[in-house]
């Protein structure tokens, strides 16, 4: 067994188990439970409420499923460890490639492997790392095609980056430095080269034509549009993305890992190497969607960004580890530099939140949550013990009288759709997403109609704009019952 695989093999372990270690225990809040519920099959007009699919990402699920422990989120959650430590693998590959250094090529992954958002969404089910991860595999595989000029090597980079864009519409940006990149080889490539990779990428995109193609029969441009980008009109101007973008970065790879990205970033900037121009180019246009996303919850739109520069880490520890090793023993720099990049962002990940606690200060802006703690759970990736969500839907479906409705924004409705499609609980009940009735006074009109035969309850009364509160307050009585809130008559 060679060293690099015995390295490799040793990584991956590591990895998945830190993931498991910290994994969720079951669905957690909006997206995932939304995606776990998605995998396991839920009515189409459902599933088409939130304008979004994900049929690879559903597809690949369906293996998971088959696990034999665990409930149906835990499972998918392992899916998200499983892909993430391939990813992690993927870093630790192309960097070994592209700089000769092994220690560069851990400290690249382990950098990656540890990084807030990377970490956090590989213990939780989220498309996102899933997406990345293809992408960070695409990446190693371009290396090695412009290394080798295998043929071989080329179609396989097209597939996974096809794949990659199927995984999450963002990807579809990837494909532009990869267009790029084999503009710029054609010389060397014979015909039948780039008809085979233009095949390859066609194929593996196959599932987001297909979505955009249905998308635009069903909607035209608008429907096309929301299937591309859950949107959010709200969100403020780029320049609050930008240094929202700067503060996440900073958190991703504190200090030294920050640092060290940036000097690869000038190296492989200035180098002019084709594989580090289509990183670069990879990052630069993945990091301009982000900041010009639309999406609610933007720190998602960061962590495929975020991940592109694990390899820039790698370039520049190898230059740095390089220019020191004649002053220092090399085998103890690459250990201390390794220690660094993993043991800053754990301490930072632990330290913050509980700062932030005893300060009694929600330093995240997010909305406030049943069974969660903002601080903790945004701020600390590990989401090992976290029943919150399942306590909430389980105690929020329990309150319900029969056949009642459940009025909830996305957050809430997807932990509850999940317990009621996955597991079966409360059929009697309607659990419906509020945002059709936003506005106007549709949403108290519907609950009045819906008053004279059931009873009717919303979720949460905070954000009070998630459910027109005020409007709410004006024609009904709002009373807690456990966790959800019952809306009654007013007596005149």
């Amino acid at each position: 067994m060679t060293r690099d695989l015995r390295s490799v093999l040793v990584l991956a372990a590591c990895t998945f188990l830190l993931y498991v270690a910290t994994l969720a225990p079951t669905f957690s809040w909006g997206d995932s439970a939304d995606l776990p519920l998605r995998v396991h099959g839920e009515p189409r007009a459902e599933a088409e409420a939130t304008a979004r699919d994900y049929a690879l990402y559903r597809l690949t699920g369906k293996a998971f499923l088959l696990l034999p422990f665990g409930d149906v989120g835990y499972r998918i959650n392992l899916m998200s460890a499983t892909f993430s430590t391939l990813g992690v693998v993927a870093v630790f590959a192309m960097v070994r490639r592209r700089t000769g250094r092994r220690d560069a090529a851990v400290m690249a992954a382990l950098a990656l492997a540890v990084s807030h958002t990377w970490w956090w969404m590989s213990v939780v089910s989220e498309v996102y790392t899933f997406a990345a991860s293809l992408m960070l595999v695409a990446l190693w595989l371009w290396l090695e095609w412009i290394e080798r000029g295998d043929t071989r090597w080329l179609v396989a980079a097209s597939a996974i980056s096809g794949l990659s864009a199927s995984a999450h519409a963002a990807g579809l940006l990837f494909l532009l430095p990869v267009a790029w990149l084999l503009y710029d080889a054609r010389r060397r490539l014979d015909r039948s080269a780039l008809l085979l990779a233009a095949g390859a990428m066609l194929a593996g995109a196959g599932f987001v034509i297909a979505m955009a193609v249905e998308a635009f029969a069903r909607g035209g441009m608008m429907g096309l549009r929301d299937a591309m980008d859950a949107t959010n009109p709200g969100v403020g101007p780029w320049w609050r993305h930008v240094a929202k973008a700067v503060v996440l970065l900073l958190y991703q790879y504190p200090v030294f890992g920050t640092v060290i990205a940036g000097a690869g970033l000038i190296r492989m900037v200035r180098g002019r190497n084709p594989w580090d121009l289509l990183v670069v180019r990879s990052w630069t246009l993945l990091t301009a969607w982000a900041v010009l996303s639309r999406i609610p919850d933007v720190f998602n739109a960061y962590a495929i960004s975020y991940a592109l520069l694990a390899p820039m880490i790698g370039v520049g520890a190898a230059v740095g580890l390089q220019q020191l090793a004649a002053r220092w023993s090399a085998s103890r720099l690459a250990m201390a530099g390794i220690v660094a990049v993993v043991s800053t962002p754990i301490v930072l990940y632990a330290a913050v939140p509980a700062v932030a606690d005893y300060l009694h200060v929600d330093v995240t802006g997010a909305r406030p949550c049943p069974e969660r703690n903002n601080n903790w759970y945004f701020l600390f990736p590990p989401k090992r013990g976290d029943y919150g969500p399942r306590r909430f839907a389980e105690r929020a479906l329990d309150a319900a009288g029969p056949g009642g409705v459940i009025l909830a924004d996305y957050t809430l409705w997807r932990p509850l759709k999940f317990l009621q499609l996955v597991e079966g609980r409360r059929p009697d009940l309607v659990v419906q997403i509020v945002d059709p009735f936003l506005g106007g006074d549709a949403l108290p009109d519907f609950v009045a109609t819906m008053l004279r035969s059931r009873p009717v309850y919303v979720a949460a009364r905070e954000p009070a704009g998630y459910y027109d509160i005020q409007k709410l307050e004006a024609r009904f009585e709002i009373a807690p019952v456990g966790p959800i809130f019952e809306l009654r008559p007013r007596p005149y």
